[in-house]
């Protein structure tokens, strides 16, 4: 059986394309990933211009879910925020990766 991701949360508060804004943001995710009967919850945070060291970024983590280890990516919260997308619902894209 394959990993099931469910976004419990996402808080955006990243700099809209149509605003200047002195701090970047972040948007953050709250997932809940199971497999089988085990079950797990992560925190990820996409922030504009994130460090290239893979041990201090903060949108990737590893899980283990039913004896398995698997990496946990978030990809991108969509839409961006605008003037254009306010209200929208957000939607989160993960890459999960056995490993």
């Amino acid at each position: 059986a394959d990993v099931a991701v469910r976004a419990d949360s996402i808080q955006d508060s990243r700099c809209p394309l149509d605003a200047n804004c002195i701090w970047a943001g972040q948007a953050k995710v709250k997932l809940h990933l199971s497999k089988d009967a085990d079950s797990t919850s992560v925190g990820l945070i996409l922030e504009p211009g994130a460090s290239k060291d893979p041990a201090k970024r903060k949108d990737s983590t590893n899980v283990t879910l039913a004896g398995s280890a698997y990496k946990v990516i978030l990809r991108e919260v969509t839409p961006y925020p605008s003037r254009a997308t306010e209200g929208q619902p957000q939607t989160a894209v993960v890459q999960v990766t056995k490993l």
